[in-house]
């Protein structure tokens, strides 16, 4: 059992993060008390050397503790804001979008290809104001014009840009992910999409040297590593799984690992560092048998931990991996006993020190709570069943391991992912030791990267582990019942969930019943919940309108199914279609719809019509005006729910309400703003109702 006294440091880590998160989603601060715990600083101080506190108070000494922590902890996420900076260069950029800014920026990051452009995180150095150059501060998100040009660009070049700064965009689609939130946290506020023209190298790079030599050995590797002939996939894993380098990773294998519960592996994270902590643990064992050897062991794995994560780019995954493994390391190194989750709670600490608004990081989050939980779980599920085969024992060990990991995520998971991989413990059994394997070849291969034959055999070893490991997981993925997908889960939901996970680990501790009570209890309510929600699905009605780029679409919701009807285009593309509508669809429970196409002839189901250019869905009439000849049809009397003008068709808001009756105008994502403008202004002549999806994003229409 846990006992509080014995983790302090756990304990004082929760106020902390509570300041960081006041701060971050509610904007909550007070400077005076920052003041105030100076203040009470000092009387813990005072209290403590003279002893002039009672033990029956010692109460008030840990509240002025968590206060002191508290404060301390939403200070820090105030100042590493950089909206709180005077020199941030939000307030010398252009309002008037026509007026382009001219800007010094330093490439942060290599460039990452997209599918029309190339996209980088730039520090801003210097803004031109008036002629006149203003040194600044804060990040900004570029994206490149695709061409030869951009190319030659890479990390810690220097350039000079000419272009329109934009503040990054709210979500566009109702219950959309919050990209613009997602950038907010990691300090970018705007973004710029740059012309070829538009930009010139100033021949200076300030990169720092450390880094740029990591990533010039990455790429290096991964030109090896095509050299042998892995293919696409192979090159993929192997790149994503030895260096962290996620790019070349495709659709196809990313949603085969993520509906198998592998795609942890694809994510360099505590598995990997974990992994190459035991691996060199092997190899400098010898050195315990040597006068200060522990110590330079220690030294040594350290330095090798850090080293891979530099290797793989020093993403936050890899950051909160080494720092944990620092710990761990140095507390064993010098052989103090410290109970695991102090240990644990002092590289959160420092993380959050450096930067707090990694506490919002959804992996942070998953990563903390999987170690918690193999910690806190693992022996409990080892011990259920006894084997005296080895290699029995070691399969068992996985599954344990894998069991103790999911339980302590899942709820997070469900909450972020909408989706549980029902197989994770036959997919782990494979991908966890394959990913071991493949690490163990992959550091082979790189230290006989200029032996050719050797190095040739290690990478025909390579690609075939990496092309079963592969096989497996589509297969597990081609599995229909595989993966339990589209689950609405609330923040309500989440909690409760945890909150009987933990009352079920303190029946564990203390066999007591009383806390069997509190586990069923919570799970009670999220069934009931569950229930509640499932029966409003069933009622509703609604019409939702999409911003799908330059596309059109529209949703109509009958219970629990739907119709979707949109251009070739955007109902062709899965991906697309998932990327703008599967968040709405799991909010309003929706089965898999029908899709419709504009230009298919007629289309009917119960209580719904499609003929072009007429929708008729219960008592609502829709009339989508895609051409001019739309407009051609005899309406009579027909009064309209909604007209929807598609594709900058040619029509004045002087023509439509003189030869249509309707209450509502819808502008789509498929026009320009040009041409929404123009019809804006007819619209507010008139006084007619419109609603602008292109501008102020989707919407969903209940009725």
């Amino acid at each position: 059992m846990l006992f509080w006294g014995k983790i302090p440091l756990l304990r004082l880590i929760l106020p902390f993060g509570i300041g960081i998160s006041l701060y971050a989603f509610l904007g909550f601060i007070n400077h005076y008390f920052i003041f105030l715990s100076l203040f009470f600083f000092l009387v813990v101080v005072c209290l403590h050397l003279f002893k002039l506190q009672p033990y029956r108070y010692r109460w008030v000494n840990g509240i002025l503790i968590y206060f002191i922590f508290f404060s301390l902890g939403n200070e820090l996420a105030y100042w590493n804001n950089i909206n709180n900076y005077k020199s941030y260069y939000k307030q010398y950029i252009n309002s008037e979008y026509y007026k382009k800014d001219t800007l010094l920026v330093r490439i942060k990051e290599e460039p990452t290809p997209t599918k029309k452009s190339w996209k980088a995180v730039a520090e801003v150095k210097a803004i031109s104001n008036n002629g006149i150059w203003k040194e600044v501060k804060g990040k900004l998100l570029c994206y490149f014009e695709n061409g030869e040009k951009v190319k030659a660009l890479n990390y810690g070049d220097e350039l000079i840009i000419v272009s329109n700064i934009q503040e990054t965009q709210a979500p566009k689609n109702p219950n959309e992910f919050n990209y613009k939130q997602y950038l907010y946290y990691h300090q970018i506020n705007f973004t710029s999409y740059i012309n070829e023209y538009a930009w010139e190298k100033t021949g200076k790079n300030s990169a720092y040297l450390i880094f740029e030599k990591a990533f010039w050995l990455r790429n290096s590797i991964i030109d090896a590593l095509k050299k042998q002939g892995l293919n696409k996939n192979e090159l993929a894993v192997a790149s994503a799984l030895m260096l962290g380098y996620k790019d070349l990773i495709e659709d196809d294998l990313q949603r085969a690992y993520s509906s198998a519960g592998a795609m942890h592996v694809l994510a360099v994270s505590g598995l990997h560092v974990g992994i190459v902590y035991g691996i060199f643990t092997f190899l400098l064992g010898f050195l315990g048998k040597f006068r200060f050897g522990n110590l330079l062991k220690t030294v040594l794995l350290i330095l090798l931990i850090w080293g891979y994560a530099l290797l793989t780019g020093l993403s936050p995954s890899v950051l909160r991996a080494a720092t944990m493994f620092s710990f761990v390391i140095a507390g064993q190194g010098l052989k103090r006993s410290t109970n695991f989750f102090n240990t644990l709670a002092a590289s959160a600490f420092c993380l959050l020190l450096v930067n707090p608004y990694l506490l919002m990081e959804v992996g942070f989050q998953l990563s903390y709570l999987a170690v918690s939980g193999i910690v806190l779980m693992y022996n409990w599920f080892y011990h259920w069943f006894s084997f005296d085969n080895w290699l029995f024992d070691k399969i068992w060990q996985l599954t344990s391991v894998s069991f103790a990991a999911q339980i302590a995520t899942f709820p997070l998971g469900l909450y972020y992912f909408h989706q549980f991989p029902l197989l994770f413990p036959v997919s782990n059994l494979v991908v966890i030791p394959a990913a071991a394997l493949i690490l163990v070849l992959g550091i082979a291969f790189c230290s006989f990267i200029y032996a050719s034959i050797l190095a040739e055999f290690i990478a025909f070893l390579l690609k075939w582990v990496i092309k079963f490991t592969n096989e497996v997981v589509f297969a597990i993925n081609n599995i229909k019942w595989s993966l339990l997908e589209n689950i609405r889960v609330e923040m309500l939901d989440t909690w409760l969930l945890y909150g009987s996970i933990s009352c079920f680990l303190l029946f564990i501790s203390t066999l007591k019943n009383k806390y069997l009570y509190f586990v069923f209890t919570g799970i009670s309510l999220v069934i009931c919940l569950q229930i509640i929600r499932y029966k409003g699905y069933n009622e509703q009605r609604v019409i939702s309108f999409y911003n799908a780029g330059n596309q059109s679409l529209l949703q109509l919701t009958d219970g629990r199914n739907s119709i979707m009807i949109g251009d070739s285009l955007i109902t062709n593309d899965f991906y697309s279609l998932l990327f703008f509508t599967q968040n709405n669809r799991i909010k309003l429970g929706l089965r898999d719809p029908i899709i419709i196409n504009f230009n298919d002839s007629v289309a009917t189901t119960q209580n719904f019509f499609y003929k072009s250019p007429f929708i008729g869905f219960y008592d609502k009439k829709i009339l989508l005006i895609r051409h001019k000849k739309d407009l051609d049809y005899q309406f009579n009397n027909t009064t309209f729910d909604y007209v929807v003008l598609t594709n900058n068709v040619r029509v004045s808001i002087y023509r439509l309400s003189n030869q249509i009756h309707f209450k509502t105008l819808v502008f789509d994502s498929s026009n320009s703003f040009k041409q929404i403008n123009y019809w804006k202004k007819g619209c507010e002549e008139k006084q007619i109702n419109y609603i602008n999806i292109k501008q102020d994003g989707g919407v969903n229409i209940p009725f």
